[in-house]
């Protein structure tokens, strides 16, 4: 599957949309990365999960309203009707490889690209008031005090934007490793090692450490009750009801409650027969 050409047009080669899981390869017999398909025909898994890393193929996740690299919910799964159990079946089993894989390589900060994003939206408010403060766009004013009033306003600035430069650099940095990683595992598991020695710096804390919520009564660390009482709530009320209950995201819900529903032993839904 290749994305369009008027796509490609408005994304050049070394945008984000242009990627393909090739571009991460370059191990001896692997597609060129120039003319190889974002998701070959046919595909397996950790075909399907690779291209759902980054580029075109991310969308695909974004539909799905759950992060890759942790297995699919019950929520998640029971959105497709019977009528699409493959598609089900093939996204399932493309997040468990996934999930597996991640458990290799380590995951990807996303609390600190949160928060690298958060930076930008407090830089745009702290620009904006700079400007209205210093009168960058109050009518009857020659070009030359615009602009010595719009060097005003960025300066005043200039710290935050440092900030949110070095936030973001660093975050789009460790992407591009976690990326590189995810990939060589999924694609070349012959060469573990290679991919986890991209993320040696960023193990995932372990589960029981994590900070969880500041909802009254339920403690802030993951223990084994705390854990089976969202479970046991999440039956009876579904995910949504459970987050907000519980204080903390959807997503991490879901984390810490991955699906239970197991693939048949021995299927696969890239076959549509036993193994």
């Amino acid at each position: 599957m290749y994305t369009t050409s008027a796509f490609r047009d408005l994304c050049q080669p070394g945008t984000v949309f242009n990627w393909t899981p090739a571009d991460e390869m370059g191990w001896p017999g692997s597609p060129n990365p120039d003319t190889a398909p974002f998701l070959p025909i046919p595909f397996d898994a950790a075909q399907l999960a690779a291209a759902m890393i980054d580029g075109a193929g991310r969308s695909i996740a974004y539909s799905m309203e759950h992060r890759l690299g942790y297995p699919l919910d019950d929520d998640a799964l029971n959105r497709f009707s019977d009528r699409m159990r493959w598609m089900r079946d093939a996204l399932a089993e493309a997040y468990q490889v996934a999930a597996a894989a991640q458990l290799v390589v380590g995951e990807f900060d996303h609390q600190a690209e949160a928060s690298a994003y958060a930076l930008a939206g407090q830089y745009e408010h702290a620009a904006d008031a700079a400007n209205e403060r210093e009168g960058v766009f109050a009518p009857d004013v020659s070009e030359d005090e615009r602009r010595t009033r719009r060097d005003r306003a960025v300066a005043s600035v200039l710290p935050l934007q440092v900030a949110l430069d070095s936030a973001m650099d660093a975050s789009a940095k460790e992407w591009r490793q976690w990326r590189t990683a995810m990939v060589l595992q999924l694609l070349n598991p012959a060469r573990p090692e290679a991919a986890a020695a991209q993320l040696q710096a960023n193990a995932p804390a372990p589960v029981m450490a994590e900070s969880a919520s500041t909802a009254p009564g339920n403690g802030k660390v993951w223990t084994p009750e705390r854990l089976a009482d969202a479970k046991a709530y999440r039956e009876k009320h579904g995910t949504k009801k459970t987050a907000e209950l519980f204080g903390v995201s959807e997503q991490l819900i879901r984390q810490k409650l991955p699906s239970e529903k197991p693939i048949p032993k021995g299927y696969s839904a890239f076959t549509h027969r036993l193994k």
